[in-house]
């Protein structure tokens, strides 16, 4: 008989002292009954669950911040993949002179070229294949972490596209 008043004084002081913590956020005084409602309907903003990740996608500062670095390493791309295309240059032009002792008083001119530059044999010539592979790793709808793309970041956040194929956990 002792030890269940015992129960019951360990459990009314934790139900008291977990109402004063509730009323001491809810800026009430701390001796305030508490009285539990139950929820009859579940709040909504008005708009569905679709309209709301779109919204967060659109919003989100972090999914701005993995768009920006995938269109980082896009660009990064492109450049490592110039750097092996040869540059094509052209040049033209047009002189005119008044003067009756020139036989040819017009004079067009035009140059055309082309420079290729040929990497050294080794570690460079690798360097396209292997950025372009870890870029396709990263850009499949199956990648979730940003690690896996080489992302820079510092929270491990899910990307859109894996978060609306994927699991929203």
């Amino acid at each position: 008989m002792a030890d269940a008043r015992q129960r019951y004084l360990i459990a009314d002081n934790r139900r008291s002292f977990r109402a004063s913590c509730l009323n001491s956020l809810l800026l009430r005084p701390l001796n305030d009954a508490v009285q539990p409602v139950e929820v009859a309907k579940t709040p909504s903003a008005g708009i569905t669950l679709e309209q709301a990740w779109t919204t967060a996608e659109t919003e989100s500062p972090e999914i701005r911040v993995i768009d920006a670095e995938i269109q980082e390493q896009v660009e990064n791309l492109k450049s490592i993949r110039a750097e092996y295309l040869p540059d094509l240059f052209l040049q033209g032009g047009y002189q005119h002179q008044d003067n009756s002792y020139v036989v040819h008083e017009d004079n067009w001119s035009m140059i055309a070229g082309l420079t290729s530059t040929f990497p050294p044999a080794g570690l460079p010539a690798q360097k396209w294949p292997r950025e372009r592979q870890s870029f396709q790793l990263c850009s499949s709808p199956g990648s979730r972490s940003l690690t896996q793309c080489g992302l820079t970041s510092k929270t491990p956040t899910k990307t859109c596209k894996a978060l609306r194929s994927g699991s929203r956990s």
